[in-house]
C-alpha cells in the first residue's frame, strides 16, 4: 500500500512567519532551521521544508494515520536529494521531491511500507 501527498506554499506567506521564533520552534527541527538559514535567503528553503511537511500530513492521512510537523525530519546533503524520516513512524519508507519557482515551493511526497 502506498499513498501520495502534495502541497504548494507561496514564498510570501514565510516571509513574516520566518521572524516568528514561536512558530519556527513548532514547526521546523534544529538542524532543519540550521540548514535554511546558512542560506542567503531562508525563505525558499523554510517554504520548501514546510511544502514536504504539508504533503507528508495529507499522505499519512489518506492511511489514516495522524502525524504532527515535528515528527517529520527532513535533511539534504549539497547537491544531493532530500531525505524524509518520520520519526513515529520508522518502517514507512518516504521518498519526496520538491521544486522552487520565482514565488513558490511544490513538494510531493510517497509513503509506502518495506
Amino acid at each position: 500500500m502506498f499513498s501520495i501527498g502534495i502541497d504548494i506554499v507561496e514564498y510570501d506567506s514565510f516571509d513574516e512567519l520566518s521572524r516568528n521564533k514561536l512558530f519556527l520552534e513548532k514547526y521546523y527541527s534544529k538542524e532543519e532551521l540550521d540548514y535554511c538559514y546558512s542560506k542567503s535567503n531562508a525563505i525558499p528553503y523554510l517554504a520548501a521544508r514546510f511544502a514536504i511537511k504539508e504533503a507528508a500530513i495529507k499522505a499519512m492521512g489518506q492511511r489514516g494515520d495522524d502525524i504532527f510537523y515535528s515528527d517529520i525530519l527532513i535533511s539534504k546533503i549539497d547537491n544531493g536529494p532530500i531525505s524524509i524520516h518520520l520519526k513515529t513512524y520508522p518502517a514507512l519508507k518516504v521518498i519526496g521531491s520538491l521544486a522552487h519557482e520565482k514565488n513558490i515551493a511544490v513538494a510531493v511526497v510517497v509513503i509506502f511500507q518495506e
